[in-house]
């Protein structure tokens, strides 16, 4: 009698266990499917605007604030452009060395460190040595490594710098020039936390010869001269290379 009362006990206890587990399963797979729809990017028809008929347009609502100019103002303009002009450097392991150095918890480069526009001319120039997939993301990004060892992200371009998405800010693909920006605004407002980013063209034969097997496979070379990447991550696809 105890040993069917324990079977019988036994028995409802594992199916109360598997009911639970099916209906956890069932939320979290729902759950799930519903977050890869709130977060992919909707294909929204993109508009050209002119951003400077836009600033002249709004500045007039400006307070009276903003008006008056800080007396500082062309002392501050001189130094930030002479920060951030590219400039020639020598050995390129002293200019990583330097940049590794400036790294900080509440910033990532000083104010007005010598030295930040030869890293922006290397990062411009510097050849790059070995390609490689960075697949953490929903989309498209290489990892570079440059002579010298440092390790860059690289973000290709899909519209022009002049194309404005409505909606969400996830609508469409990322932008790179949104990463450069980020920068120089970060360096103006003295918010120096934002990686430091430059633009470049690459050469996808250079990057074919240069990438690790990974990335080759995610890579097509079509009429023999043609190379074409889509690379790995949450949203890549083969028909978008």
């Amino acid at each position: 009698m105890i040993r069917k009362r324990f079977c019988v006990i036994a028995g409802l206890l594992l199916g109360l266990f598997l009911l639970i587990f099916s209906l956890n399963f069932y939320f979290l797979s729902r759950l799930h499917e519903q977050i890869r729809k709130d977060t992919k990017p909707r294909k929204v028809a993109p508009k050209r605007l002119n951003f400077e008929e836009e600033i002249r347009r709004n500045v007039v609502n400006l307070g009276e604030d903003y008006n008056t100019r800080n007396p500082k103002f062309l002392a501050i303009r001189k130094e930030l452009l002479k920060n951030l002009r590219p400039t020639s450097y020598g050995n390129i392991s002293s200019v990583w060395n330097t940049a590794k150095e400036w790294v900080v918890d509440n910033e990532i480069y000083p104010a007005y460190g010598h030295g930040l526009g030869s890293v922006i001319r290397a990062l411009q120039q510097e050849g790059i040595v070995r390609a490689k997939n960075s697949p953490k993301g929903t989309q498209l990004k290489l990892m570079l490594r440059l002579t010298g060892g440092q390790v860059t992200i690289f973000k290709p371009r899909w519209y022009d710098k002049d194309v404005v998405f409505s909606g969400p800010v996830y609508s469409g693909k990322d932008r790179h020039t949104a990463e450069v920006v980020a920068f120089y605004l970060g360096t103006i407002l003295n918010l120096r936390w934002t990686p430091i980013a430059v633009g470049r063209r690459i050469n996808l034969k250079e990057i074919f010869r240069k990438a690790d097997r990974e990335l080759k496979e995610t890579m097509e070379v079509r009429n023999k001269s043609q190379y074409c990447v889509y690379g790995k991550c949450f949203y890549c696809r083969e028909t978008e290379a």
